[in-house]
Protein backbone atom coordinates (compact mmCIF):
# COMPACT_ATOMS: atom_id res chain seq x y z
CA UNK A 1 0.00 0.00 0.00
CA UNK A 2 1.48 3.10 -1.60
CA UNK A 3 0.55 6.37 0.08
CA UNK A 4 2.35 9.90 -1.55
CA UNK A 5 4.48 11.97 0.76
CA UNK A 6 1.88 15.21 0.17
CA UNK A 7 -1.24 13.27 1.16
CA UNK A 8 0.72 11.27 4.26
CA UNK A 9 1.94 14.66 4.94
CA UNK A 10 -1.72 15.68 4.89
CA UNK A 11 -2.86 12.89 6.41
CA UNK A 12 -1.00 12.75 9.67
CA UNK A 13 -0.42 16.77 10.41
CA UNK A 14 -4.79 16.59 10.60
CA UNK A 15 -4.19 13.69 13.47
CA UNK A 16 -4.86 13.65 17.10
CA UNK A 17 -3.32 10.36 17.69
CA UNK A 18 -0.24 8.66 15.83
CA UNK A 19 0.79 5.33 16.07
CA UNK A 20 4.48 4.96 16.98
CA UNK A 21 5.93 1.32 16.29
CA UNK A 22 9.09 0.26 17.36
CA UNK A 23 11.80 -1.06 14.47
CA UNK A 24 14.87 -2.28 14.91
CA UNK A 25 15.71 -0.12 17.50
CA UNK A 26 13.74 0.96 20.90
CA UNK A 27 13.33 4.31 19.37
CA UNK A 28 11.46 5.51 16.29
CA UNK A 29 11.58 8.90 14.25
CA UNK A 30 8.20 8.53 13.40
CA UNK A 31 7.94 9.79 16.88
CA UNK A 32 9.60 12.96 16.79
CA UNK A 33 7.81 13.33 13.47
CA UNK A 34 4.29 12.84 15.53
CA UNK A 35 5.50 15.57 17.87
CA UNK A 36 6.47 17.76 15.75
CA UNK A 37 3.15 18.03 14.40
CA UNK A 38 1.14 18.14 17.57
CA UNK A 39 0.11 14.34 17.19
CA UNK A 40 0.02 12.44 20.20
CA UNK A 41 2.22 9.64 19.67
CA UNK A 42 0.30 6.03 20.48
CA UNK A 43 3.48 4.02 21.10
CA UNK A 44 3.70 0.21 20.80
CA UNK A 45 7.11 -0.63 22.18
CA UNK A 46 7.46 -2.38 25.31
CA UNK A 47 11.24 -1.64 25.09
CA UNK A 48 10.71 2.64 24.67
CA UNK A 49 9.72 3.50 28.58
CA UNK A 50 13.44 1.87 29.56
CA UNK A 51 15.07 4.23 26.95
CA UNK A 52 13.25 7.56 28.78
CA UNK A 53 13.98 10.85 26.59
CA UNK A 54 17.23 12.79 27.01
CA UNK A 55 14.91 14.97 28.96
CA UNK A 56 14.24 12.19 31.56
CA UNK A 57 14.01 14.64 34.58
CA UNK A 58 11.37 16.77 32.95
CA UNK A 59 9.11 14.24 31.52
CA UNK A 60 8.15 10.88 30.85
CA UNK A 61 7.14 9.34 27.43
CA UNK A 62 3.47 8.77 29.50
CA UNK A 63 3.34 12.54 30.29
CA UNK A 64 2.93 13.03 26.33
CA UNK A 65 1.89 9.89 24.85
CA UNK A 66 -0.36 6.85 25.16
CA UNK A 67 2.42 3.65 26.19
CA UNK A 68 0.46 -0.08 24.64
CA UNK A 69 2.04 -3.24 25.20
CA UNK A 70 3.24 -5.36 22.59
CA UNK A 71 1.72 -9.03 23.03
CA UNK A 72 -1.96 -6.92 23.65
CA UNK A 73 -1.39 -5.20 20.36
CA UNK A 74 -0.71 -8.00 18.28
CA UNK A 75 -3.25 -10.31 19.74
CA UNK A 76 -5.75 -7.33 18.74
CA UNK A 77 -4.47 -4.25 16.90
CA UNK A 78 -7.53 -2.43 16.44
CA UNK A 79 -9.39 -3.38 19.92
CA UNK A 80 -6.27 -2.69 21.37
CA UNK A 81 -5.45 0.77 20.06
CA UNK A 82 -9.58 1.94 20.77
CA UNK A 83 -8.90 0.88 24.27
CA UNK A 84 -6.05 2.79 25.20
CA UNK A 85 -7.57 6.05 23.15
CA UNK A 86 -10.91 5.54 24.57
CA UNK A 87 -10.36 4.77 27.98
CA UNK A 88 -8.39 8.43 28.79
CA UNK A 89 -10.70 10.60 30.58
CA UNK A 90 -10.61 14.11 29.79
CA UNK A 91 -8.54 15.58 32.28
CA UNK A 92 -5.49 12.67 30.91
CA UNK A 93 -6.07 13.69 27.61
CA UNK A 94 -5.57 17.19 28.33
CA UNK A 95 -2.51 16.74 30.70
CA UNK A 96 -1.44 14.34 27.61
CA UNK A 97 -1.56 17.72 24.77
CA UNK A 98 -0.08 19.90 27.42
CA UNK A 99 3.01 17.36 28.05
CA UNK A 100 3.37 17.64 23.74
CA UNK A 101 2.94 21.01 24.21
CA UNK A 102 6.25 21.13 26.42
CA UNK A 103 7.88 18.11 24.79
CA UNK A 104 7.38 20.21 21.75
CA UNK A 105 9.16 23.39 23.18
CA UNK A 106 12.08 21.26 24.51
CA UNK A 107 12.72 19.26 20.93
CA UNK A 108 12.37 21.36 18.30
CA UNK A 109 14.87 24.13 17.95
CA UNK A 110 12.85 26.40 15.71
CA UNK A 111 9.97 26.34 18.06
CA UNK A 112 8.81 29.96 18.29
CA UNK A 113 9.36 29.84 22.71
CA UNK A 114 12.32 27.23 22.51
CA UNK A 115 12.90 25.56 25.67
CA UNK A 116 15.87 23.18 24.88
CA UNK A 117 18.73 25.14 26.45
CA UNK A 118 16.87 25.76 29.85
CA UNK A 119 15.58 21.94 29.47
CA UNK A 120 19.33 20.93 28.65
CA UNK A 121 20.92 22.59 31.60
CA UNK A 122 18.51 21.56 33.89
CA UNK A 123 19.46 17.60 32.87
CA UNK A 124 22.84 18.03 32.87
CA UNK A 125 22.65 19.74 36.32
CA UNK A 126 20.06 16.44 37.74
CA UNK A 127 22.56 14.22 36.13
CA UNK A 128 25.74 15.35 38.15
CA UNK A 129 23.63 16.16 41.13
CA UNK A 130 22.44 12.07 41.45
CA UNK A 131 25.56 10.17 40.07
CA UNK A 132 28.15 12.55 39.39
CA UNK A 133 30.54 9.87 39.04
CA UNK A 134 28.30 8.52 35.95
CA UNK A 135 28.46 12.05 34.81
CA UNK A 136 31.34 12.88 34.94
CA UNK A 137 32.99 9.06 33.28
CA UNK A 138 30.06 9.47 30.65
CA UNK A 139 29.10 5.70 31.80
CA UNK A 140 27.59 3.11 34.53
CA UNK A 141 30.49 3.28 37.47
CA UNK A 142 30.32 0.44 40.10
CA UNK A 143 32.37 0.54 42.71
CA UNK A 144 34.48 -2.54 42.94
CA UNK A 145 32.20 -3.91 40.28
CA UNK A 146 34.43 -2.09 37.02
CA UNK A 147 31.93 -0.36 34.84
Amino acid sequence: YEVGKTRWLREISSSKYCIVVRGDNPSSRSMFVAIRLGCIPVIVSDALPYYQPVIRSLLRYDDFSILINEAQFLSNPAETLNNAILSLSDDELKQKIDGLALVQRILSLDHPSPLFVPAFVHETVARQRDNPMQFLLGRSFAFGGGG
